[in-house]
């Protein structure tokens, strides 16, 4: 639970940081929404996912709980299963703990990695939108630039030669004005998918930098 908190935290300090050095607020994306055409860009439906990854984070010491109990419980189920299976006596005690300390293990472990990922899923969310809405309302190039960074680190790793920045950032504009950010062609599309959930529609940011390392080849 500590470790979750402490996640949570960080993640909020990140936020404010960046918000103290800069003027672009969230809400001023969303009053500069009123006064365009929303077809003519994706940042509406980055703000509502991004609104999704906040309550799931909020709500992440919560689940956490419950998907340790429910993998805890599982694990002394399987636990009985073998030990009454393959063991006598008190063999079979032991093997049921040792399968609830198992479930526990994996659960939690799993429920922390979820937390980290939707969290970093969040603030590059974020920094996507505010590098539309900084060039949009011709706001600087903070957020810009931290994007640009990112996506120059995962180009290299991926052996590829970035774009200069300018470039870089006239080919973000020009997906989000197309809607290609948010028509779900750049996420990869689970067999069963139940609903139109927006985590199938808005592309994450390793989906961008793909995107437009393909295009330009």
């Amino acid at each position: 639970m500590k470790f979750i908190v402490s996640i949570l935290m960080a993640f909020s300090i990140l936020n404010v940081q960046a918000d103290a050095g800069e003027k672009l607020r969230i809400k001023e994306i969303k009053a500069h929404l009123e006064t365009i055409n929303p077809d003519s860009t994706c940042m509406d439906e980055y703000l509502k996912r991004r609104n999704q990854l906040i309550v799931k984070l909020t709500l992440s010491p919560v689940t956490m709980v419950a998907g340790t109990v429910a993998s805890a419980y599982a694990g002394l189920l399987s636990g009985a299963i073998i030990g009454n299976s393959f063991f006598n006596g008190w063999d079979v005690l032991g093997v049921v703990i040792l399968g609830g300390m198992a479930g526990t293990l994996v659960g939690g472990v799993y429920s922390a990695t979820d937390t980290v990922k939707t969290g970093v899923t969040l603030h590059k969310h974020t920094l996507v939108v505010k590098t539309v809405a900084e060039n949009q309302l011709n706001r600087g190039d903070y957020y810009s630039n931290k994007l640009y960074d990112s996506y120059s680190r995962q180009s290299n790793k991926d052996q590829k030669l970035p774009l200069p920045k300018d470039l870089f950032i006239k080919e973000l504009v020009d997906l989000d004005a197309a809607g290609t950010l948010c028509d779900g062609s750049l996420v990869k599309q689970p067999r069963i998918k139940l609903g139109p959930k927006l985590k199938f529609k808005v592309a994450k940011s390793k989906n961008i930098f793909q995107k437009i390392n393909e295009a330009k080849r």
